[in-house]
């Protein structure tokens, strides 16, 4: 069927409708603007299938979808240098560079954007040279060149108040504003932000008037100013209700924001979680971000940690999606310039890029490999060195009894009485069992997880186990009925590793009555899928600052000097418990107690679980 003749001007007009009509209803504009681009290459009319596809290229902006954003630009620029059509040329160049942009290629988006300027001065045309300044501003944005941002946008302003475009002069207002705010310079972002709702306001721009006093809301709470952004929101508020909505993502996620500062947790918490509902809901990236990291915040200062945790992986599950959307998105940017560009020093110029990226990209992974292997062999290094000096430091005084024992037995030998000479050697004994302790425990933390025992949990009578502990650990400090022991579980046989489990109760006994005088409560608690120990004493304590550090490797208290130790008993405890799937906590006041808390996994039920049930409540013996 013979496709009906039509005249430039036909296409023109229709044309000339979509660009009036603005992104309202894509749905029909798409295909109108690719329908206008297909006649007017069928009449050999360049200008108008530039235009066109300029436009379908315009429409799938407001779309997202850059990859067609990149293909339609592409072919409008092909037949603007091909028919030496320069206002075509340097409209195509906008988009494209902006394609560039997005997809993280701010060089080659330079590059567009400075032919592009050369074309918008020679033709004198005030759009292009918007476009131009607006799209330079984001790339020195992506550059973190916040002042060269600020300048292009400035120069947007002056040409929309000279023109009196009052849509230019919003956009260049509220975009400054943004700027500041991502600077902290708080009082410039509000300033620029009135202005923008006052623009919006004067042409009756209701949305525009709403985005501008988020805006100024957002800057009154960081100056703590809640009178202020109350009265901002109310404004909102209204607002929205003219315009017959209900509140958005972000008037929620504000509101909360203020009423948290204003002390109404609850209301905040309530206001901030619809905020996420409704995101969620409209797949609202921009706004989802910041809700999951506020949120999550202030979940963590409510204690409310597993539900703050929730939020952060999901903020970082989304930030990986993006990110590899976006990457996705540049190789299929790429892909559509070598199908549309026939030209062959552009097709290799992409080759080239590609290639240039690959192998930065293998570089940059190399050298990111090489600073993780530098910073592993001097942090082995570095723990090398404090493992032989704490060696150095606990060894000598077992080696000087040693040597004392051994010199009083070479030089009196059998004349010393068998009760003296047995005490001699006793000493030598403990102290040797003392130097296989200390390197047990080094040779303990110096292992790699994976090279820790594994034994297969087997029945084990709860109470004599942590009894043997006990009494290992009073054997060992020399200090007997010291320690209070509390069972409390349904059963006493349980499905334990019986050497890490006896490791981690007689360390935290032994650090007990080690730094305390007064009795140490020694309770265990079990259900039927969970181990509980807790270890009391009414000690030393370990001061606030330090506490986050007691379980590193050889970190002994600043209050710990005359009091003999490895610092290696926690870091042991920590390990044991971690190859054990549990969790160990520590709280503490100085001179007051400590309470180390270890929380392990039983096998489930119809494995190896608990037998049986006592309870008892009795000195340890």
């Amino acid at each position: 069927m013979t496709e009906p003749t039509v005249t430039p001007a036909q296409i023109d007009h229709i044309l000339d409708a979509i660009e009036a009509a603005g992104p309202q209803n894509l749905a029909a504009q798409l295909p109108d603007a690719e329908r206008a681009a297909q006649l007017a290459h069928a009449i050999g009319y360049a200008r108008g299938e530039s235009r066109a596809l300029y436009l379908c290229s315009s429409l799938y902006t407001s779309l997202g979808d850059y990859v067609k954003v990149a293909s339609y630009a592409q072919q409008a620029l092909t037949i603007a240098q091909a028919h030496d059509l320069p206002l075509e040329r340097a409209y195509a160049l906008t988009l494209l560079a902006g394609a560039y942009l997005n997809n993280g290629m701010t060089l080659e988006a330079l590059e567009m954007l400075q032919n592009e300027a050369i074309a918008a001065s020679a033709q004198q045309n005030l759009y292009l040279q918007e476009k131009y300044l607006n799209t330079l501003a984001i790339t020195h944005l992506n550059t973190g060149s916040y002042d060269r941002a600020i300048e292009a946008f400035q120069k947007v302003l002056e040409l929309g108040r000279t023109a009196r475009r009052g849509q230019a002069e919003y956009v260049a207002l509220h975009n400054i504003g943004s700027v500041y705010s991502m600077q902290g310079k708080i009082e410039q972002a509000l300033r620029y932000f009135r202005e923008a709702a006052a623009t919006a306001e004067r042409y009756e721009w209701l949305s525009k008037q709403i985005s501008a006093l988020l805006g100024v809301a957002a800057q009154e709470i960081e100056l703590k100013r809640l009178d202020d952004a109350t009265a901002t929101l109310d404004q909102v508020g209204r607002l929205t209700d003219q315009l017959g909505m209900q509140p958005g993502a972000s008037l929620l996620r504000f509101r909360g924001h203020l009423r948290y500062e204003q002390g109404a947790h609850a209301d905040g918490l309530r206001d901030l979680e619809q905020a996420l509902e409704q995101a969620r809901a409209q797949n609202d990236w921009y706004n989802l971000r910041f809700i999951l990291n506020e949120l999550s915040g202030f979940y963590e200062q409510q204690g409310a940690h597993q539900q703050a945790l929730a939020l952060v992986r999901e903020l970082l599950d989304m930030t990986q999606k993006s990110n590899s959307e976006q990457i996705q998105s540049r190789v299929q940017t790429l892909h559509a310039f070598h199908e549309v560009d026939n030209l062959r020093l552009r097709s290799e110029a992409a080759e080239r890029e590609l290639i240039a990226y690959k192998q930065a990209e293998q570089e940059r992974l190399e050298k990111e490999r090489m600073a993780m292997v530098l910073h592993q062999e001097q942090e082995y290094a570095r723990q090398k060195q404090r493992v032989l000096a704490r060696l150095h430091h606990e060894l000598r005084t077992p080696l000087a009894i040693i040597n004392s024992s051994a010199q009083i037995i070479g030089q009196y030998g059998l004349r010393l009485p068998p009760e003296k000479l047995q005490r001699q050697r006793t000493a030598m004994q403990e102290q040797i069992a003392r130097f296989e302790k200390q390197l047990a425990n080094i040779a303990t933390v110096l292992q790699a997880k994976s090279e820790l025992g594994t034994n297969e949990p087997v029945a084990l009578d709860l109470v004599k186990l942590c009894a043997a502990a006990t009494a290992q650990a009073e054997t060992e400090t020399k200090q007997v009925d010291r320690i209070h022991m509390t069972t409390r579980c349904a059963a006493p046989l349980l499905a334990l590793d019986k050497d890490l489990v006896t490791a981690i109760i007689t360390e935290l006994l032994i650090n007990a009555l080690k730094f305390s005088t007064a009795t140490v409560e020694f309770t265990v608690a079990c259900t039927t899928d969970l181990l509980e120990i807790t270890v009391t004493d009414q000690g030393i304590g370990i001061p606030a600052p330090e506490q986050a550090q007691v379980f590193e490797p050889l970190f002994r208290a600043s209050n710990t000097d005359d009091i003999g130790g490895s610092g290696l008993g926690l870091t042991i405890v920590r390990d044991y418990v971690r190859h054990l799937g549990g969790t160990v906590q520590i709280t503490s006041e100085i001179g007051q107690s400590t309470v180390v808390n270890v929380r392990l996994p039983l096998p489930k039920r119809g494995s190896t679980g608990p037998l049986g049930g006592t309870q008892s409540d009795t000195p340890a013996t």
